[in-house]
C-alpha cells in the first residue's frame, strides 16, 4: 500500500540550457536577440511542469528491502514526472505510521498488512490500494542452543511496538508452536530489525523475526 513523487531538476536543465543558447546567439545577431529570446522563454514555460503536489509517505523502517523501490523512483526522479514531490519519513512500526496517516501527517503509508487490518477493525478510515510483496519477507530466528521451539518457554522475545505486523507475525509464529506471548515466553520490543538482531547476539533474547537484508547478517 504504497505511492509517491518528485521533480523540477530536468525543468531547471532546461531553462539553463536555453540560457545558454541565447547567449550564444547574442554574439552574432543582436538584431535578433529579443525575438528569440521571447521565443524560447514560451517555450520553456510551456516545457515546465505543473503545480508540483507534496505528498509525505511513512515507512516503518528504513532497512527493509521491501521499500527499495521506493528510493529508487526517488533516484530516477520518476515521482518528479508524474508532478509529485514526495518526502520520506520513517517512524518505528507500522502503528506508528498508520497513526500518522489518521492524523494527516502522511498521506500514504506502508505497513504490513496485518497491523492496518487491526487498525481497521478498530475504526481507522483506511483503504488497501497496493502491496510491495506477495508473500512474508520475515523470518523466525533464534539463539544457537535453541533447538526446539518448546525450550523457548520461560525466555524473552525481541519483538517491535505491540500491534504492528512485525508483532503479529511473531506472536502467531508463537502460538503456532504451543507458546503463549506474555505468559509462556514474554516479550520485548526491541526496535528495529538491527536492534532485534543485536538482542539476539547478545543474548538478551532467544528468538526475534528479522526481515531482509538484516536476515543475511543473521545468517553470517
Amino acid at each position: 500500500m504504497e505511492i509517491v513523487k518528485n521533480r523540477f531538476l530536468k525543468g531547471v536543465t532546461v531553462v539553463l540550457s536555453a540560457l545558454l543558447v541565447i547567449s550564444l546567439m547574442g554574439c552574432g545577431q543582436k538584431t535578433d536577440a529579443k525575438t528569440t529570446e521571447a521565443k524560447t522563454v514560451s517555450e520553456n514555460v510551456k516545457r515546465m511542469p505543473d503545480e508540483m503536489t507534496k505528498v509525505n509517505l511513512g515507512l516503518p523502517s528504513n532497512k527493509n528491502m521491501s521499500y527499495l523501490p521506493f528510493y529508487v523512483a526517488l533516484k530516477k526522479g520518476n515521482f518528479q514526472k508524474h508532478n509529485l514531490n514526495v518526502n520520506l519519513s520513517v517512524v518505528q512500526g507500522g502503528v506508528l505510521a498508520l497513526r500518522g496517516l489518521q492524523s494527516g501527517d502522511f498521506q500514504i503509508i506502508s505497513s504490513l498488512p496485518e497491523s492496518v487490518i487491526t487498525g481497521a477493525s478498530e475504526g481507522a478510515n483506511v483503504k488497501l490500494i497496493g502491496t510491495l510483496d506477495i508473500q512474508s519477507m520475515y523470518s523466525i530466528y533464534v539463539a544457537k542452543d535453541i533447538h526446539d521451539p518448546k525450550e523457548l518457554k520461560g525466555k524473552v522475545a525481541a519483538s517491535m511496538v505491540p500491534g504492528n505486523g512485525t508483532d503479529i507475525q511473531l506472536q502467531y509464529w508463537l502460538k503456532k508452536h504451543g507458546l503463549e506471548p506474555n505468559k509462556d515466553i514474554r516479550i520485548i520490543n526491541a526496535g528495529d530489525n538491527a536492534e532485534r538482531l543485536q538482542t539476539l547476539q547478545q543474548g538478551q533474547s532467544a528468538v526475534t523475526i528479522l526481515s531482509p537484508p538484516t536476515d543475511l547478517k543473521a545468517d553470517e
